[in-house]
């Protein structure tokens, strides 16, 4: 990952992640040490790839922070 386009919230989170493609081109899945190695991210053809064939067991989503809904007790806090 490149931090130099990748942006951070208020709370010093990544909330914008940009990858350099170049280190990539041999990883079709990988992880990244900015969310502590917990997302697991693609390359666009192995998405493409895993929809053009039909494939399940993978939910793709372009929002990563869709993937993880706020904990309604933290938010309680607040």
């Amino acid at each position: 990952m490149t931090t130099k386009h990748s942006t951070k919230n208020e709370y010093d989170y990544v909330t914008t992640r940009h990858f350099i493609k170049e280190k990539l081109t041999h990883l079709p899945l990988f992880k990244c040490e900015s969310d502590n190695y917990l997302g697991i991210y693609c390359r666009h053809d192995f998405r493409e790839t895993f929809m053009l064939h039909n494939l399940r067991g993978i939910v793709f989503e372009e929002n990563i922070a869709l993937s993880f809904p706020a904990d309604p007790a933290v938010l309680a806090e607040y």
